[in-house]
């Protein structure tokens, strides 16, 4: 039986069966009159298939019914059997497609489940999660696919289908929440069991399984096999809309007593969106959860996607016309096999795609030809994007003015901007819209629009929108959220201390106070946010409270005014006028030096908030930094020049040119345009070093021999001349032979051959003598646009007008067919440096071929804003750069996903990209007549990847002599690395059972330690990589940090239950009793580089920290942060230690002194795993669940340039080399990251490199009035 199909819910079937028995006719006779097999029609009589209009009509004709079974079947077809942005609920079972085979396995899970508890069995409890994106159809397969399942018998449970069921979501009280619904299923007092939850979260469990086992339906037996069936969909709502710790956390313990021996009464499933999967790796009882019974749902095959588009209209009696169906799928990125993507096992989509789709379907029915959905139907709605979008559109244009206001408004009262940057939707409760915002008649209207266009949900007494997918797919929605994204922030952080302000019956204390309110009211009166009551009421109460403070610090400074004045009468009488006058001389003089200070200050930060925010001109943003620097050294001047040099863009350089190439020792970059005009440019001082003309007419092609000395380029009716870029003179006469235009240049890797291509054919030259030496020709004749070398000069590449063919230069034969590339015409290619892979780009999508096989590496690079006309590899073959339109884009070219952000800045067409030979600068050329010059080593891109690991990496640590790495990572491997070479150092290190949670390795790098979560430490040889003896146990619970003694005698070591190891390695044994910290694990330990004293940071928040000789206390432990202490590390000098926190705070510490320094390093959006220290102790790098690294000076806590960004997951580890230059970091994505951090000793004469040059005087008065002029740079 199809889920879809289980049930068809109209009664046509029913009323069939009826007609026929009243008519006399048996199933076999009803068969043999209408020519449908006999069990066809069976399962149309028990709703197990539905009744199609053309079987309808058939009935008809042979019952002579008049026509009533088709009229059934046409009132039906007015159902759309699509629900657009919303989930299917139970009610939408019969049209809930393509999830038969998750359902069923789902369905295991809970039987598996089931039976442990039936069973007794201790292993097999707590909730069951299903993970996936949010627009996975997480919700649909809950409601519309596992409750319907379980109801018809499938959980192969006694009773099963009988027992109370319930679906969910937690909302902002989930304790409360649950409470209701268990309450009502179980038939006890609510108000009561809320109270019990709230004190004992077993009892309220044992008080439900009373109930239930007494409880039962009229006529139904009282028993112990009843359970209750709870579903919380959208489980992420306990961290986005509820905002009280302790609530939380009463249901959380709550869901674990219910789910547990020895109550047992529940079976659990959870709903969560996969990136809120991290915040719950916080709470110890989902970690199980997560550990034991994650259910992830991955995207449908491309059979099931054409179920969840077919069965649908199926099972309402419509039909699609032909076609359709593969357009939908090709409009999300889903191509049949052998044509795009390899779909046996399933298909890569965009994770938001399938709400995206209901809602095309929605509105393709909307717009269907009688019970047809047409392909025009389609297109009108803009596709599978632009559907929703056009929806919404629609809707909003159609308001009044004053209506898109209200529409406005209580769209972004929907949105939750989280601390981590993270949108999601958000129930508004309709009792809470202001009327003076919100008129009922208007907003009543605005509602009824949005909910008729399934784009909003409304409750009973809350509106939301229909699916998150509407924050990005809907343009002004998403324009509305960047316009005010800090605003709807502070909105929300309001809503939560108003709530918290109110339920604690108005306490003073909870009141905003300081820049914090003000910052709040100055929001609040701009207008962009409309206030509740509630919200007003807590700013007002501020507000007072503020000025009762004001007003009695006004009478303190009166009564010391009167005082000082009292003073100042009794120094006249005594004779001290004289030295009270100098003294006041001398003040007005200090006064007026602080004013003076204070205006350079304020100019300098002026002028630093001014250069971040240049764009596409770097000189000039780096102008305005030094300036700032010179007039103060502020903390905001400091942070501008470090941001910039964290910027790639490094120069604008006038010039049109068509193609780039760099000198060999990379200090030349050459352009060469269409007009014959030849460029040269200093790229250190980036400065023209001259132009001159080769050749008296334009160029329809050219290139660069690879040292740069020589140049090639062809001019008209097929000329190619090759010139002396030093001497600007012609080599010798013009090379001939080809009959049309030449359109593509090419010289060999070793610059001796050069390759001319015109009309189908490439014939190649001797360098050194300018003569033929043969031609590559044959296949159709297809104009060729470009040619190639491969790195070993073995191969050529063609590009023609339709595809590419690959020739072998040496046997001037093709090797293999053409390459086609389905985007359209190829418009640009290049070869990796190895001659192993060739890039061909065609419009906007570039694709990875491999050559010797012939065969396309996986999907298209795509996302480009236009044609790709350039494209360029890295001396290292690592990364791959692309110029579109108006942007550079480089590409990890084995992962085959963008390496941060795109290069901006052109503003028009790219012509040209080249990487200089030495790997460290990009240029590029655009048709807007200029040339940048890109730093690759800047900050921004994601640095070198060493991928290996199967997993998440939790930790990475350098040898002591900077050549080696070890990592550690959730795949049970450490693994080993040669950070000069790239490389693995061998195979991954194996024998651990469970995720390696820590690496070290001693001070003779001779030895590594690993701590696992199979509670056992291991020692490793790292000469042979072996392991030396036994692995050491002991610990009661998994081992989180190792950490080695500095003399390389001792290792200590922590766990999950708060107890503390030490262990001796030569001996590999435990050295006396473990050390109990607490309840909670022990997340970090840390030895001081002196080896005076260890540190170790726990659950509770706190630092603990010993003599490491006689493991004394040194003192009460420090109250470090709120929650979890991830990492403790000392500075190099052993004063300082460090803390990261789940609270998202890096802390400092004076050692000796135990006090804290300064205020916490802030940041980061979410909980920090990870701190260390640079190894001359003047930066700090920190790593968080928001995937970016920090880089932080340590003196003055300031952030140093731009995070680093890792975006696939949370940063676990950070670590720098010993001499400083490079920073390691490990995530979730399985990736271990290198980058350079060799920030320059001086960012003044750094930047001055980039700035080229000090403002001029009259630049000077209009960015620094009332400063006197100097100039800055040299």
């Amino acid at each position: 039986m199809r889920m879809g199909e289980s049930r068809d819910s109209t009664g046509a079937g029913a009323r069939l069966r009826r007609l026929r028995v009243e008519r006399g006719l048996s199933l076999g006779e009803m068969s043999r009159l209408t020519h449908y097999s006999k069990g066809y029609l069976s399962k149309i009589e028990t709703d197990d298939k539905a009744l199609t209009p053309g079987v309808a009509r058939r009935c008809d004709e042979v019952l002579e019914t008049g026509g009533e079974l088709a009229d059934l079947v046409a009132s039906a077809a007015d159902e759309c059997p699509y629900v657009g942005l919303s989930a299917y609920e139970q009610a939408h079972a019969r049209w809930f497609f393509g999830r038969e085979r998750a359902v069923s396995m789902l369905v295991a899970r809970l039987a598996e489940r089931s039976a442990a508890r039936a069973n007794g069995r201790s292993a097999g409890h707590g909730p069951i999660v299903v993970v996936a994106p949010s627009g996975a159809g997480k919700s649909s397969l809950l409601r519309a696919g596992l409750l319907p399942a379980v109801r018809r018998g499938a959980l192969p449970a006694p009773e099963s289908r009988t027992w109370p069921v319930t679906v969910f979501t937690p909302g902002e009280h989930p304790a409360a929440e649950l409470s209701a619904q268990v309450g009502a299923l179980a038939g006890l007092d609510v108000p009561s069991l809320s109270a019990t939850l709230a004190e004992d979260p077993g009892l309220f469990a044992a008080r439900v399984r009373t109930a239930l086992h007494e409880w039962g339906r009229p006529g139904e037996a009282q028993g112990h096999g009843r359970r209750l069936l709870l579903v919380a969909d959208q489980f992420e709502e306990i961290f986005t809309l509820c905002r009280d710790p302790g609530e939380r956390h009463a249901f959380l313990a709550a869901l674990h007593a219910l789910t547990r021996p020895p109550h047992s009464t529940a079976l659990v499933v959870l709903g969560l969106r996969a990136d809120f999967y991290c915040r719950c790796l916080s709470h110890p009882e989902l970690v199980e959860s997560l550990r034991d019974g994650q259910f992830p749902l991955g995207p449908m095959t491309r059979a099931e996607l054409l179920d969840v588009i077919n069965g649908p209209a199926r099972a309402a009696g419509l039909r699609l016309e032909p076609g359709l169906a593969e357009l939908l799928l090709r409009d999300m990125g889903v191509f049949p096999t052998g044509d795009r993507t390899d779909n046996a096992a399933g298909v890569s989509y965009e994770p938001g795609a399938l709400p995206l789709l209901s809602h095309a379907l929605l509105t393709t029915w909307q717009r269907r030809s009688g019970d047809t959905l047409t392909v025009e139907g389609y297109q009108l709605t803009d596709g599978i994007v632009g559907a929703v979008a056009s929806s919404a559109e629609r809707v909003f244009t159609r308001l009044a003015p004053a209506h898109q206001e209200i529409a406005r408004l209580m769209l972004l009262r929907m949105v939750c901007v989280g601390e981590d940057d993270t949108e999601t939707g958000r129930p508004v409760s309709i009792c809470d819209l202001p009327p003076s915002h919100f008129p009922p008649p208007a907003t009543g209207e605005v509602v009824e629009a949005f909910t008729h266009a399934r784009l909003l949900t409304v409750s009973a007494d809350h509106l939301r929108l229909s699916h998150e997918a509407l924050l990005w797919a809907w343009p002004r929605l998403r324009e509305w959220i960047r316009a005010d994204r800090a605003g709807l922030r502070t909105h929300r952080t309001l809503s939560e201390a108003a709530l918290s302000w109110e339920r604690e019956d108005r306490d003073p204390s909870l009141l905003y106070r300081g820049t914090r309110l003000q910052a709040t009211v100055e929001w609040a009166g701009t207008g962009t946010g409309v206030l509740s009551g509630s919200e007003h009421a807590f700013l007002d109460a501020g507000l007072a409270a503020w000025a009762a403070e004001e007003e009695a610090a006004r009478r303190r400074a009166r009564r010391r005014r009167l005082l000082a004045g009292a003073l100042a009468g009794l120094l006249a009488m005594s004779g001290a006028a004289t030295a009270f006058a100098v003294l006041a001389q001398r003040a007005t003089e200090r006064q007026r030096g602080l004013a003076s200070s204070q205006r350079a200050e304020s100019l300098s930060r002026g002028l630093a908030a001014r250069s971040v925010l240049v764009t596409g001109d770097p000189a000039a943003a780096a102008r305005l930094a030094t300036t700032a620097w010179r007039l103060a050294p502020t903390g905001e001047a400091h942070a501008s020049m470090a941001m910039l040099l964290g910027r790639p863009d490094r120069a604008v350089m006038s010039g049109l040119s068509s193609t780039l190439a760099f000198s060999s020792d990379s200090r030349v970059l050459m352009g060469a345009g269409k007009d014959g005009t030849l460029r040269l440019w200093d790229t250190a001082r980036h400065q023209a070093l001259g132009e001159s003309r080769a050749g008296r007419g334009p160029l329809s092609a050219a290139a660069f021999s690879p040292d740069g000395r020589l140049l090639a380029g062809a001019g008209p009716e097929g000329a190619v001349r090759v010139w002396e870029v030093a001497a600007r003179v012609p080599v010798a006469a013009t090379l001939g032979g080809h009959t049309g235009v030449v359109r593509a240049l090419a010289f060999g890797p070793d610059g001796r051959v050069l390759a001319t291509a015109s009309k189908s054919s490439v014939r190649l030259w001797d360098v050194a003598t300018l003569r033929p030496v043969g031609e590559l020709a044959g296949g159709r004749a297809v104009p060729i646009a470009h040619v190639v070398f491969s790195g070993d000069g073995n191969t050529v590449a063609a590009v023609g007008a339709s595809a590419v063919r690959v020739w072998d230069v040496a046997a001037r034969r093709p090797l293999g067919g053409t390459l086609r590339h389905e985007g359209g015409a190829p418009s640009a290619a290049a070869f990796s440096p190895d001659g192993r892979v060739l890039a061909v780009a065609a419009k906007d999508s570039v694709r990875l071929w491999d050559v010797a096989e012939g065969r396309a590496l996986g999907s298209p690079l795509a996302g480009y804003n236009g044609v790709v006309r350039s494209l360029a590899f890295s001396p290292d073959g690592g990364t791959l750069a692309t110029a579109d339109d108006a942007s550079v884009r480089l590409w990890d070219v084995a992962a085959r996903r963008p390496l941060g952000w795109a290069y901006t800045g052109h503003t028009d067409w790219l012509t040209s990209v080249v990487f200089s030979p030495d790997g460290r600068m990009l240029a590029s050329a655009a048709s807007d007549g200029t040339v940048r010059l890109w730093d690759v080593t800047a900050h921004g891109p994601a640095g070198t990847i060493l991928r290996g690991h199967k997993g998440w990496v939790y930790s990475a640590v350098f040898g002591p002599d900077g050549r080696t790495l070890a990592s550690g990572a959730s795949d049970k491997t450490v693994r080993l690395w040669d950070v000069a070479g790239r490389r693995p150092l061998g195979p991954p290190l194996t024998g651990h059972r469970g995720s390696v949670a820590s690496v070290a390795v001693s001070s003779d790098g001779r030895t590594l330690a690993s701590g696992s979560v199979d509670k056992t430490v291991r020692l490793w040889d790292l000469t042979d990589r072996r392991p030396l003896g036994r692995p050491l146990t002991g610990h009661r619970g998994a081992v989180f940090p190792v950490a080695f003694s500095p003399d390389g005698r001792t290792l200590a070591s922590g766990d999950a239950t708060g107890e503390m190891r030490m262990w001796d390695i030569a001996g590999r044994r435990a050295v006396g009793a473990p050390l109990k910290l607490g309840n909670g694990p022990v997340a970090s330990v840390a030895y001081s580089p002196d080896g005076r004293t260890l540190a170790a940071g726990t659950a509770d928040g706190t630092i603990h920290l010993w003599d490491a000789a006689t493991l004394r206390p040194l003192g009460a432990p420090l109250p470090a942060h709120h929650g979890m202490v991830f990492t403790v590390v000392f500075s190099p000098d052993s004063r300082t230690l460090a803390g990261a926190g789940q609270d998202g705070t890096v802390r400092l510490w004076d050692v000796r002194r135990r006090t804290p320094l300064g205020d916490p390093l802030t940041g980061h959006h979410g909980m920090v795993f990870a701190v260390a220290f640079s190894p001359d102790g003047r930066f700090l790098a920190s790593g968080a669940v928001d995937g970016t690294v920090r880089l932080w000076e340590t003196a003055g806590g300031r952030s140093v340039g731009a995070p680093l960004t890792s975006p696939h997951g949370p940063v676990f580890t950070v670590a720098f080399s010993p001499d400083g230059h490079t920073l390691v970091s490990g995530s979730g994505d399985g990736d271990v990251r290198l980058r350079r951090t060799a920030l320059p000793d001086d960012l003044f004469t750094a930047l001055c490199a980039v700035a080229g040059r000090s403002l001029t005087p009259e630049e000077w008065r209009r960015q620094a009035p009332g400063a006197a002029y100097r100039p800055v740079c040299p």
